[in-house]
């Protein structure tokens, strides 16, 4: 909220303010160069009023810094409001559950997780253990009718798989376990990694937007500037100081651009290292994912 008022309240006036003085300037250089032509005008009063205009560029360059300035601040402003929303977010959580944090409630739901998937597997024990204990009886009936030497085979081979099922149950408890721990780690990696990524999508498009603007108003300035800056070589090549004059001029209004453009390049710089952090977080949570991969327990065979 403070950014957004801060960008349509004062940037937006600041530039409003600033595009009608630049087009009165333009409007009156146009009528110097035009009363020049015409005689009224001699050439020192023209570089006189080119001087002015470089003057008005200046204050117009350090009205820009002081608006990247009061966005930094913004900026700044706006994630200590983010600190105290997560604050306020765990005291409201510890006084919904009588006085519990929130990482005390997120770990006893993980418990009762658990504690479902244990009794399912337990379930499935007992059944087995009955399924044995029926098989059990069903080959002791059948003994009588059999020899023992087969009888006591099939028993063995019988007794061989339940056991090796039983084996195979208890590492799939063991797993589960593990794997349920690390899919809540991943679960609240992903939601830090949605949050990060919102946040810096945001300040992207803010900072890209404003690189924009500025780039704009620059490239229209030096096109406008370059064209004038033809002519007045074209109606000065007679006065030699005077062309001098204008050239020292030129060179302090590129000065003036390349200070700009290394102004941009570092705003550039800082969404590039924003993105490279990005890019960290997504091969964290690919590695994860890749370790769940390698614990989830494959179903055995009877």
């Amino acid at each position: 909220m403070a950014i957004s008022h801060l960008i349509s309240d004062k940037n937006v006036k600041g530039h409003d303010e600033y595009y009608k003085s630049h087009a009165e300037a333009i409007k009156k250089f146009k009528e110097a160069l035009e009363e020049q032509a015409n005689g009224k005008y001699e050439p020192s009063e023209l570089i006189s009023t080119l001087g002015n205009r470089c003057e008005c560029l200046q204050e117009t360059v350090d009205k820009l810094q002081f608006n990247n300035e009061t966005l930094e601040k913004a900026c700044n402003n706006f994630r200590k409001q983010l600190d105290l929303r997560d604050k306020e977010i765990a005291r409201l959580y510890e006084v919904c559950e009588g006085g519990r944090s929130l990482s005390a409630v997120q770990k006893d739901r993980a418990c009762m997780l658990n504690d479902t998937q244990i009794d399912q597997i337990q379930r499935q024990v007992t059944l087995l253990r009955e399924r044995n204990a029926e098989l059990e009886k069903r080959l002791l009936e059948n003994f009588s009718k059999i020899s023992t030497n087969t009888a006591f085979t099939d028993i063995d081979k019988e007794t061989e798989v339940l056991t090796r099922y039983q084996v195979s149950l208890d590492k799939k408890e063991t797993e589960l376990t593990l794997v349920t721990k690390i899919e809540q780690l991943v679960d609240s990696l992903n939601e830090e990694v949605g949050m990060l990524n919102k946040e810096l999508l945001d300040k992207k498009k803010s900072f890209q937007d404003q690189m924009e603007c500025v780039i704009d108003s620059q490239e229209s300035m030096r096109n406008h500037y370059e064209t004038e800056l033809e002519r007045l070589s074209y109606l000065l090549e007679n006065d030699q100081f005077e062309f001098q004059q204008t050239q020292q001029d030129l060179q302090i209004f590129s000065q003036d651009n390349c200070y700009m453009r290394e102004a941009l390049f570092g705003a550039d710089q800082r969404i590039n290292s924003l993105e490279k952090q990005i890019l960290e977080v997504y091969d964290e949570n690919e590695c994860l994912k890749s370790k769940i991969a390698e614990y989830s327990p494959e179903q055995p065979m009877i």
